[in-house]
C-alpha cells in the first residue's frame, strides 16, 4: 500500500499536473477548455437549484471532473461546498454515494417517470425506453458503495 504524506499531490492535482504519469502537462488550450466546460456545467447545477426538474448533483460532479484537469483550485471549492461538496468529493475519489442521496435519487427518478407517464403523452414505445433507460441509471445507483473502503480516505 502506497504512503501518501502531506505533501503528495492530490487526486485532482496529479491529474491536472499528469507529472506523476511521465507526461507532459495538458496544453493551455484544453486546460481553459476544461475550465470553461466546468464552468458551463456549474451554471447548469446551479441553475438546478431552483429548477425543479433540472438536477444539481451530477452537473457538479462533471464539473468536478473537469475541473480536476484544468482547474484543481475551482475543484477544491467545488468541494468546500456547505450541502453539496462531500457527497461530490465522495463520488469523484471513491464512487462512493451515501444511502439517503440514493434513495432520493432513485425516489425522484421514479417520481419524474411517473408523471411523465401520466402527463406528457409519450406513445407506449418511447415511455418504454425512457422507463428502461431510467430503471438501468436506478440499478447504477443502488449498486454503488455507501461508505469509503477501509484506508481510502486521506
Amino acid at each position: 500500500m502506497t504512503q501518501i504524506s502531506p505533501t503528495s499531490p492530490t487526486l485532482s492535482e496529479r491529474a491536472a499536473g499528469a507529472e506523476t504519469r511521465g507526461a507532459p502537462a495538458l496544453p493551455p488550450v484544453r486546460r481553459y477548455l476544461y475550465r470553461g466546460l466546468g464552468t458551463a456545467l456549474v451554471g447548469l447545477g446551479t441553475l438546478g437549484i431552483f429548477l425543479p426538474l433540472l438536477p444539481t448533483t451530477i452537473f457538479w460532479i462533471l464539473a468536478a471532473f473537469c475541473y480536476a484537469r484544468g482547474a484543481p483550485d475551482l475543484q477544491r471549492r467545488l468541494f468546500a461546498h456547505k450541502r453539496f461538496g462531500e457527497p461530490i468529493e465522495l463520488f469523484v475519489s471513491y464512487r462512493v454515494i451515501e444511502r439517503s442521496s440514493k434513495m432520493a435519487a432513485i425516489g425522484g427518478i421514479s417520481l419524474s417517470f411517473a408523471l411523465t407517464a401520466l402527463l406528457a403523452g409519450m406513445p407506449d414505445r418511447v415511455l418504454y425506453g425512457l422507463g428502461f433507460l431510467l430503471a438501468l441509471i436506478s440499478l447504477y445507483l443502488a449498486t454503488r458503495p455507501e461508505t469509503v473502503p477501509p484506508g481510502g480516505r486521506r
